[in-house]
């Protein structure tokens, strides 16, 4: 019981540090994406 409860917890700190990673990445990219202005689509998703 102790070891499943483990490792539930362990599950769900990789699956949160996975979609932390995915938004810092993200934001980053539509940072990167609005100084250059390549295309207008990408734009208006990430704003």
């Amino acid at each position: 019981m102790q070891i499943m409860l483990f490792y539930k917890n362990m599950m769900f700190f990789k699956v949160s540090f996975l979609i932390a990673e995915m938004l810092i990445s993200f934001s980053t990219f539509c940072e990167s994406n609005n100084e250059q202005r390549h295309t207008t689509e990408l734009q208006s998703f990430c704003t």
